[in-house]
Order: C-alpha cells, then sequence, then structure tokens
C-alpha cells in the first residue's frame, strides 16, 4: 500500500520523486546587446568627461551619449549582431564595433548640433572641432571623440570573449536551485522525505550518499558509497543544500563527512532524527552547520566589480606590462610568463599567470620548494618584481577567465609544505578557503600575512584572516582591501 506525502511516493521498497521541467535558458544575445549599450554610455562618460567639469555654457553631453547608447542597442538588434547563427565570432565583434562607432558618431553629431554658439563645440568650415577654451584629455581636437570610439571598442570586445563565462555564472545558479544533496543511512533518508517532502519534490536530481551494503531509497538519484568520491562528486556539480540525516547514537561515524561537506560552497544542513521520530506527524527541522558564502546577487555583484576594474587595470596597466614583460625577456633566457597549477574555488586545480621571476627551468611547477630569502633561483629583475608584487598583474587574465577574483583567498601551489607537512594537515579548516574563489590580494596579505610559511602559526594565521574575509565579504571590504593593498605594496614587507 502507498502513502502519498505531497508529490513524493513512499513505498516500502523505493521512493518516486517528481521531475519538474527543462532549464530556462539564458538570453546571452540579449545580454551582449544590453551589455554593449551600457559600455558605449560608460566609454561616453569617461571621454567627455572634461565638459562636465567646465563652466563655460556646455551642450547636453549626457543626452548626446544616452542617446549614442540607445542607438546602439537598436542598431545591434535591427543588423542582428548578435544573433545572427551563421556570422563567424571574428566577423560579429568587427561589426559590433562598428555599429558602436556609428552611434557615437551620430552622439557626438548631435553635440555639435546642440552646442550654443561659442559653447563646448563648434563648426569650422564644415569639419567638427572641439573649442580650444575647455580642458581637453590631449592635445588633439578630436581626443574626446576618439578616447570614446576606443573605450567602447575594446569594452566590446572584452566584453564578447567574457560573456560565454558570465552567462554560465547565471546558470549555474538555476541549475543548482532544482538539485539537492543528501547524506545518511537508509532509514534517515526515508524519514527525511516523510518530514520535509516538498524539498526533495521541487529537486530535479537527488546526489545521494548512503553506507556500503545499504540499499538507496531514491530511484531517479546518483548513489555513492564513498564520503571523498561523494564530496568529489558535488564539487562538480552543484547543488542548492546538502542535507545529512542522522541518528543521535550514529553522530560520532558521520562527523568526519560533515566536515568534509562543510568545506564545499553550498548551505549544510543537520537532520538528527531519533528512531522514535521516524513515523511521527510532528515535523522535525533542519539545523544549519554552514551557509553559502555569497548569495546568487552577491556573486553577481563580485563578479561584475571583478569584470569592471580589472578590465580597467589592464587598460590602464597595458604600457607598464608591455616594459615588465620586455624587461623579463631581456633580463634571462626563458619565457616572460611562468603558468602554474594551484588550487582555487570548490577545491578545482587552475593555471595562474605570473610574470616569471626565476632562471629558466629552477621553478618548482608544484610548489613543494617554496621561495626562501636570497633565493639563487630568484633573478635580478625578478627579486624586484617580487618585492614590488608586481609579478602579481598578470592574473588579472586569471581575473577575467573567472578563476580567480581580485580579492579573495590566495591560492597555494598544490603541493606547499610546513615542515615538511602539507598545508591540509596543518590546518584542520584548511578546506573552508576553497569556498570562495582565490584572489590576486586579500584580507591576511594586508594584515601582513604574505611572504613565507616556515612555521604553522603563520599558516594558522592566514587561513585563520580568509575565513575572517569570507564570513564578512561585501562590496565596500573588497575596495577597502584593494585599497590597502597598494599601500601594503608600496612597503614590499615580507616579500622576497
Amino acid at each position: 500500500m502507498d502513502q502519498r506525502v505531497g508529490d513524493i511516493s513512499l513505498r516500502t521498497e523505493e521512493m518516486v520523486v517528481s521531475r519538474p521541467g527543462a532549464r530556462p535558458s539564458v538570453p546571452v544575445a540579449t545580454m551582449r546587446r544590453i551589455g554593449g549599450s551600457l559600455i558605449v554610455f560608460a566609454a561616453g562618460l569617461i571621454a567627455l568627461s572634461p565638459y562636465f567639469l567646465s563652466t563655460e555654457p556646455a551642450a547636453p553631453v549626457e543626452l548626446a551619449v544616452l542617446i549614442a547608447a540607445l542607438l546602439f542597442e537598436r542598431m545591434a538588434l535591427m543588423l542582428r549582431v548578435y544573433t545572427a547563427r551563421h556570422v563567424a565570432n571574428g566577423f560579429r565583434i568587427v561589426l559590433a564595433v562598428g555599429v558602436a562607432n556609428l552611434a557615437i558618431g551620430a552622439g557626438f553629431l548631435l553635440l555639435l548640433l546642440a552646442a550654443p554658439p561659442g559653447g563646448v563645440i563648434q563648426a569650422s568650415d564644415g569639419i567638427m572641432e572641439l573649442s580650444r577654451t575647455l580642458p581637453l584629455p590631449g592635445p588633439d581636437e578630436k581626443t574626446g571623440l576618439l578616447l570614446w570610439a576606443l573605450l567602447s571598442s575594446l569594452g566590446l570586445v572584452g566584453a564578447h570573449l567574457t560573456a560565454p563565462a558570465f552567462a554560465t555564472s547565471l546558470v549555474q545558479p538555476a541549475q543548482a536551485a532544482r538539485e539537492i544533496a543528501v547524506a545518511g543511512s537508509e532509514e534517515t533518508l526515508r524519514a527525511l522525505a516523510r518530514h520535509h517532502p516538498d524539498r526533495l519534490s521541487e529537486a530535479g536530481k537527488i546526489h545521494a550518499l548512503v553506507p556500503k551494503g545499504e540499499a538507496p531509497p531514491f530511484t531517479n538519484a546518483v548513489f555513492h558509497d564513498d564520503p571523498d568520491s561523494f564530496v568529489e562528486h558535488l564539487r562538480t556539480h552543484p547543488v542548492s543544500m546538502v542535507v545529512v540525516g542522522v541518528d543521535p547514537s550514529d553522530l560520532e561515524r558521520w562527523l568526519p563527512t560533515v566536515r568534509k561537506l562543510q568545506a564545499l560552497p553550498v548551505d549544510l544542513r543537520l537532520f538528527m532524527i531519533p528512531p522514535e521520530l521516524r513515523d511521527s506527524r510532528c515535523p522535525v527541522g533542519l539545523v544549519p552547520l554552514s551557509r553559502k558564502p555569497l548569495g546568487w546577487t552577491q556573486e553577481l555583484m563580485k563578479r561584475g566589480l571583478d569584470l569592471a576594474l580589472a578590465s580597467l587595470a589592464l587598460l590602464v596597466a597595458g604600457p607598464l606590462l608591455l616594459a615588465i614583460a620586455a624587461a623579463v625577456k631581456l633580463d634571462s633566457p626563458g619565457p616572460v610568463f611562468f603558468r602554474q597549477p594551484r588550487q582555487g574555488f570548490n577545491g578545482q586545480h587552475f593555471r595562474i599567470f605570473k610574470f616569471r621571476t626565476m632562471y629558466h627551468g629552477s621553478g618548482d611547477v608544484r610548489g613543494a620548494q617554496l621561495t626562501r630569502r636570497d633565493d639563487p633561483r630568484v633573478t635580478r629583475l625578478g627579486a624586484f618584481l617580487r618585492r614590488t608584487s608586481l609579478d602579481e598583474l598578470p592574473q588579472l587574465l586569471n581575473v577575467l577567465s573567472g578563476d580567480m577574483s581580485l580579492v579573495g583567498p590566495r591560492p597555494h601551489p598544490l603541493e606547499a609544505k610546513v615542515a615538511n607537512t602539507p598545508y591540509p594537515e596543518v590546518v584542520e579548516a584548511y578546506g573552508l578557503r576553497w569556498r570562495m574563489k582565490p584572489g590576486i590580494t586579500g584580507w591576511a596579505q594586508v594584515n601582513g600575512w604574505r611572504g613565507p610559511t616556515e612555521i604553522p602559526i603563520q599558516l594558522i594565521n592566514r587561513v585563520r584572516y580568509d575565513l575572517e574575509y569570507i564570513e564578512n565579504w561585501s562590496v565596500s571590504f573588497d575596495l577597502f582591501i584593494l585599497w590597502r593593498t597598494v599601500v601594503v605594496c608600496a612597503g614590499g614587507k615580507n616579500a622576497f
């Protein structure tokens, strides 16, 4: 005989969970078109900013910039810049830049027509000229127009390259919201379904961990009987929540698994139910053990800040990056960049970019031998780059690719050790750092915990500050750390 509880059918042998409809898609083309309009608008405000500071009679600069942005959006829609399937990616970028320049030209023409006599812009012999009586961003009269076009073009190219990864970051939360993970014995998971039927009935897929030898209680789930493989599986399959169901008498056996699950960037709940309450009509609640560090909107805010500031930093520091690259090449034979595998968000591996600061072939890719003071492997130029942290600038590319953030726990080499002991074995809570993307700088670094880790207390303090940052994240906190980073790096303390 079947017992119906919500949308879940409980049977003596199995449990069938209803599956909702297909996942909605994210309109990438619309996102690119609106994002392109915002780029044109922001570039116009930056390029024409001297006019806002002028006390002379001025044309409606803000209105002209807004109209140019709206024209780009309409023209991109009519010309199907982002929706035509047969258009190659390279030509699509060229077409978007061309449409943007047409829209900018129209906006600049509006400024010419709307400017009062003797105002910001005047016509001379049929050629647009900027008034020489006002502060301009450069010696050329048309610098404002050219800068607007240049900034818009660079922004559109960057947005085109990063849009797929950004769209994926929008899809993953929606996918995770439809999936849930559970762990426990067969009997406690059946009790979980009776006491919380809505949570399981709304899940599109269930990821379950059950002890070896026990029959799985779900028919539409992915099952594991090994805690380590279960945790690794969840690292690549985002879920909205993990619920561990245990009998109070069996809690100690499940504690190691709970500690491993706490390192995941997901809400973790404990469902503790004694045998006498499994069939009770009185619901037993879920006890929160840890929460996901950032909600969906917070992730979007942090990612937007990363993209904006990293793009601006690359644009401003471009000449410096080229100069450092040339200096590295001239200083010693070998490649300009040093790429090293690191462990980042959710324990996933990625390759970090740095300017090469050691003689080619002497660097330890796995990081078993960390850099020490007066290390003979470090070149003369490399010592200066490391002391000033300029070797970290290429990590702006890691930020744009989505592997890193501007601010977060620093990613360590895979085989980094303290007194011949791997980092995760020195600090039990070390894996909790992986619940947020690694950063170019972090709360630990601006508090003086950068450089060597020769004794355990140095690593312990780093982890403590990293976890404090994760628990108290905010946009203002990130901006404060970035400002402090400039001050700390100028001193070069503990860096070698």
